[in-house]
C-alpha cells in the first residue's frame, strides 16, 4: 500500500524517476571492501568477477559463466538509492553512479561471509565496471 502525505496537484502528480541516472546494463564487480561476501538469500560467493545485470525492473547476479543466474530481484531506484525486492522482503543499498563507476553500499543486502568475523550490520561497499556493450550476453 502507498501512502503520500503532504499537498500536491494529483492531475500532475507521476511515478516516473525524473533525473535518475540509468543502472541498465552489465555491470561486474571490481572491488569490495571485505571478502568473502554474499548477497541475500541465495548467492555465494559475490567475488570479483561476478556479472550483475539490470533490466528495466529487474536486477540478475550471475556467479559464472554458465549465464544462468544464481538471484534475480525486482528493484526500483531513486536519486540514490536502489530497493531490492524479493517477495515480501526489501533491502536498501545506497549507491554512487560516476561514468562507468557504480558503487554499492549497504549493511543488509551484501553479508560477511565468515565465520570469524563477529562484525555484524557494518556497510560493505561493492565497486562495479559498466561492461561494454559488444560483450554482453543475452
Amino acid at each position: 500500500m502507498l501512502l503520500l502525505i503532504g499537498c500536491s496537484n494529483y492531475k500532475n502528480l507521476t511515478l516516473r524517476n525524473i533525473n535518475v541516472p540509468s543502472l541498465s546494463g552489465e555491470w561486474r564487480v571490481a572491488a569490495q571492501l571485505v571478502l568473502p561476501l554474499t548477497i541475500k538469500p541465495k548467492c555465494k560467493p559475490i567475488e570479483k568477477g561476478t556479472t550483475f545485470k539490470f533490466i528495466q525492473d529487474r536486477f540478475e547476479v550471475y556467479l559464472d559463466t554458465a549465464w544462468i543466474p544464481c538471484d534475480v530481484f525486482h528493484f526500483k531506484s531513486t536519486k540514490n538509492t536502489i530497493s531490492f525486492i524479493k517477495e515480501d522482503m526489501v533491502w536498501l543499498c545506497f549507491y554512487e553512479l560516476t561514468g562507468s563507476i557504480l558503487k554499492l553500499k549497504s549493511t543488509d543486502f551484501f553479508i560477511v561471509n565468515n565465520p570469524d568475523t563477529s562484525a555484524t550490520m557494518q556497510e560493505v561497499v561493492v565497486t562495479l565496471m559498466k561492461k561494454q556493450s559488444k560483450n554482453s550476453f543475452k
